[in-house]
């Protein structure tokens, strides 16, 4: 949706005031992955990036981000599309790389269930780079 980088930095203390939110939609809307993962991280505090909120909004961001070329007018070639499949592929391992990290750091009870309940919410997207024409796929 069209509001989902919006959501988790409305009200977001410590969000970066100079960040054009404009612009951030803006580039939403048209796909830009890389000047939007850039803007994003510029308006994301340091300490949100941990909470499971925004692990959560961050990896559906990079999931529509990975997707976008499929579904807009012009979607990618096989040729075009092995380089973003791997980046893709490469932002999953280093997902499950955090998640084992906090899975392992001593925290209370309910963060771990929350993490937990994230990882299965995860795995079906997890397929993605392997799945040939994801426009035609029912996921």
């Amino acid at each position: 949706s069209r509001a989902a980088p919006g959501i988790l930095l409305k009200g977001c203390p410590g969000s970066k005031v100079g960040v054009d939110l404009r612009k951030l939609l803006r580039l939403f809307d048209e796909g830009d992955e890389v000047q939007f993962f850039e803007c994003w991280r510029q308006a994301v505090p340091a300490a949100a990036c941990q909470q499971s909120s925004f692990i959560r909004c961050d990896f559906f961001l990079h999931v529509y981000m990975y997707l976008y070329p499929f579904f807009s007018n012009c979607p990618p070639s096989s040729a075009r599309n092995a380089p973003r499949g791997q980046k893709f592929r490469d932002y999953l391992e280093a997902v499950q790389a955090q998640q084992r990290q906090m899975a392992s750091a001593p925290a209370d009870v309910s963060s771990a269930r929350g993490l937990n309940a994230d990882i299965h919410e995860f795995l079906p997207y997890y397929a993605l780079p392997y799945v040939g024409q994801p426009q035609t796929n029912d996921m």
